[in-house]
């Protein structure tokens, strides 16, 4: 499934398991109406307790992200795409915000971060 959680890092596990599923849903890896793993499956397959993975869907369907179907599992929530590409914008602003933050942190300004964010495209794709 390509999660990677990690259990000695500042954000808590559930934390980083929901951002990871929102990321998972508004990047297209999963599609409106298809079923996720359930939570027995995530939970043994991440090493994670049952109740915080159940936690987590939970907060995804109250976020619209998902609909929980009693007996039947866990499926990705049908959404306007509209709503879709506000979700990718919010999902990409955050990852942004840390980049910008990890980098004051390391001394950099913006303009410098900005400079080797660019450098690192070309390098990605000549």
């Amino acid at each position: 499934m390509f999660l990677r959680l990690e259990p000695n890092g500042s954000e808590p596990l559930y934390q980083q398991l929901a951002r990871q599923l929102r990321q998972r849903i508004a990047g297209g890896q999963w599609k409106p109406g298809e079923q996720l793993p359930s939570a027995r499956e995530l939970s043994a397959e991440l090493g994670l307790n049952f109740l915080t993975v159940t936690k987590v869907y939970g907060m995804l369907e109250q976020e619209g992200l998902v609909e929980m179907r009693r007996g039947l599992g866990t499926f990705v929530a049908v959404r306007p795409a509209a709503r879709q590409e506000a979700e990718r914008k919010q999902l990409l602003d955050g990852l942004i915000d840390d980049l910008l933050t990890g980098a004051a942190q390391l001394g950099l300004s913006r303009s410098e971060t900005l400079r080797r964010v660019r450098e690192k495209i070309n390098e990605e794709n000549p």
